[in-house]
């Protein structure tokens, strides 16, 4: 057998394997889901939570000396948000167009920065449970491994939309 067949026959059993294991993974991924959505309240409560505002404050420190802040973010599922940073910006993402303002100017994103922004959106969904509550074949679940948490093994669960948006441990 050639170096390149064996390495061909390599990849491919990887692939296979990596795709029964994710597979197997799937069933308590899921369960795992089903346990944060009655640690939230249940379904019937999870499925009106169609918009959720926040108010944060604090300090950034990004540019060298820490500067107070007021952020207020506002999410509507599936696919819109708003980012206010009081007094600096504000992001808006209607579904479909994003528009930043800074210093009085506004401009619609385009290119690779919307379609971060898109994507940002959609992690934010899906961390909020409400498109995991059913099995969706656009959402693949499978299971990062354990890590301990307030001193408590836990499990935690990947969620991976195709080529695009990946929530999770393994979110690159």
């Amino acid at each position: 057998m050639s170096l390149t067949s064996r390495v061909a026959l390599t990849g491919l059993t990887f692939l296979t394997v990596h795709s029964i294991a994710l597979a197997a993974d799937a069933p308590k991924a899921r369960g795992i889901i089903t346990r944060a959505v009655k640690a939230t309240g249940g379904l019937e409560l999870l499925q009106k939570r169609t918009r959720i505002d926040v108010e944060d404050k604090g300090t950034y420190y990004g540019m060298g000396e820490g500067v107070p802040y007021t952020g207020r973010f506002t999410f509507q599922w599936p696919d819109r948000f708003r980012m206010e940073i009081v007094d600096a910006f504000f992001i808006v993402n209607n579904g479909t167009r994003v528009w930043v303002s800074a210093m009085g100017n506004t401009s619609e994103v385009t290119g690779d920065p919307l379609e971060y922004q898109r994507q940002e959106t959609e992690a934010a969904y899906i961390s909020s449970l409400i498109p995991l509550v059913k099995p969706n074949s656009k959402y693949e679940l499978s299971l990062f491994g354990a890590e301990e948490v307030d001193g408590e093994s836990c499990d935690g669960v990947n969620v991976k939309r195709g080529a695009g948006v990946s929530v999770g441990d393994d979110a690159s």
